[in-house]
């Protein structure tokens, strides 16, 4: 669970946002939603604890750190796709068997990419490559900054479906994100402006 009382994020001498609270239970979502400069970003970042200029209460009640993924893949162009997505879910100490990271890449419409260097995929290819740690997690604690930025259609309701399916595991997702979302299930938003 995250409780979050009275936030003010302050960026160049300005406030971001004021006195911002809310909460998000296990089997939540939550999407932040904004204009651009509205601090959606921020509160992300702030949230997972990478941004620390800021007021107020922050409480998470997890037994694990929340999984994180930026508005950058953060994924090594000179690496495979493959490679990638195994060092990505390494960095959290996650163990998998190889016919899951099989699935996981046939799932995201990686599976005939997994011996292409990332630097030769589209965008929207190498936000799937920086969602398949997301997939091989047990973790049910995810904060995503505008992870369905760069996806297609299919890849909108992919992802949508990924949330559906975490949030009925008892998950805890908060995202950004400038689009309707459709996941299945009940979505409550944060309004930035």
């Amino acid at each position: 669970m995250l409780e979050v009382e009275d936030l003010t994020c302050l960026r160049k001498g300005r406030a971001l946002f004021s006195e911002l609270s809310f909460s998000v239970r296990k089997g939540e979502i939550l999407q932040v939603v904004g204009p651009n400069g509205s601090g959606k970003t921020t509160l992300i970042r702030t949230l997972v604890g990478l941004y620390t200029n800021f007021r107020g209460e922050i409480n998470w009640n997890l037994s694990e750190s929340p999984l994180f993924m930026g508005h950058r893949s953060g994924i090594n162009d000179h690496m495979t796709v493959r490679e990638n997505v195994e060092w990505l879910v390494s960095l959290n100490d996650q163990v998998f068997k190889p016919s899951q990271l099989d699935d996981v890449m046939k799932n995201l419409g990686l599976a005939k990419l997994e011996s292409i260097f990332c630097a030769d995929l589209s965008f929207g290819q190498k936000k799937k490559v920086s969602i398949a740690p997301f997939l091989l997690s047990d973790n049910l604690c995810w904060l995503m900054d505008e992870p369905f930025s760069g996806l297609d259609k299919n890849g909108v309701a992919l992802l949508g479906k990924f949330f559906g399916d975490r949030m009925a595991e008892g998950g805890l997702i908060i995202f950004s994100s400038h689009q309707p979302v459709s996941i299945g299930g009940p979505l409550r938003s944060v309004v930035l402006s």
